[in-house]
């Protein structure tokens, strides 16, 4: 929906599904009517990389600057919904949604998806100390009511938009274990010096990944066991160009891959020995 400059998020409901003609929901145009009524499934096109860079860009920002408050993303933003109230909450769910849809594309700034993964990191300790709750402290919900009118305060998926982020987008690790292929391609923010997983487990075995920048100078380490094809390298920054690249310190070739969260450096080995690989820029 170009005029909303979002994808659209629902189709209208027949006479028969809601007799109530003052809803917007409401079928004006014939069946199969497109609504957007700013649910906070707006960002899901972006989530599962359906969306071209193109429309991605336009609609994140949209959705970050009309459909987010401080607690994150709100779960109907102002003026949405069938009866245009809104529902200004900030569900995790719906605030990892978002959190995954920008660190898909390489929105890593302080406002995009690092903003929406410290919403929900933040409220670690709110209720039980270690549990994130269902939803956070927003303009229309108080987490500290009574009991029967508050939402879960311990939920599975809350953590879904940090974890998620860290592992697969800003550490890049990318399994496909029928393939036999790893792939380890960091983009760490701006905003952070590096990162790192111990353990993680893949196929039947486990591995380990770091990455950091420092300057001009970016490192990703891989550790895994052996049998697998890996390919290793990490993200540049935007503008940025390959200056050298070094593989366990010495020089190597490389592949330079555009992708929609920017351009890549890749570089193929294989596992079963510790790897680094070092990029400078110019």
């Amino acid at each position: 929906m170009q005029s909303e400059n979002l994808y659209a998020d629902s189709l209208c409901n027949s006479a028969t599904a809601n007799p109530d003609p003052s809803w917007d929901n409401y079928c004006r145009e014939g069946d199969n009517q497109q609504l957007q009524q700013r649910h906070w499934f707006n960002a899901t096109p972006m989530e599962v990389l359906l969306a071209p860079q193109n429309r991605a860009t336009v609609a994140l920002n949209t959705l970050s600057s009309a459909f987010t408050g401080s607690c994150g993303l709100f779960h109907t933003g102002a003026d949405g919904g069938p009866t245009r109230a809104g529902e200004l909450k900030c569900w995790t769910l719906p605030t990892s949604v978002m959190a995954v849809a920008e660190a898909n594309y390489g929105r890593l700034g302080d406002k995009q998806a690092p903003f929406y993964m410290d919403s929900i990191a933040k409220e670690l300790d709110l209720e039980m100390p270690g549990a994130l709750p269902e939803i956070s402290p927003s303009p229309e919900y108080d987490p500290f009511v009574d009991f029967r009118e508050r939402g879960m305060f311990i939920q599975a998926w809350s953590s879904y938009g940090v974890q998620w982020p860290v592992i697969h987008n800003f550490l890049g690790i990318d399994p496909n274990v029928p393939a036999g292929n790893r792939s380890v391609v960091p983009d760490v923010p701006e905003s952070w010096p590096g990162l790192s997983v111990q353990d993680l487990k893949v196929g039947v075995g486990t591995m380990a990944a770091s990455a950091s920048r420092k300057g001009k100078r970016y490192t990703t380490q891989v550790s895994a066991p052996a049998g697998w094809t890996l390919t290793i390298g990490h993200t540049l920054p935007a503008g940025a160009t390959v200056k050298s690249v070094t593989l366990d310190k010495e020089p190597t070739t490389c592949d330079v891959v555009d992708t929609i969260r920017g351009r890549e450096v890749h570089v193929k080995t294989s596992t079963g020995t510790s790897h680094t690989l070092t990029m400078t820029t110019g």
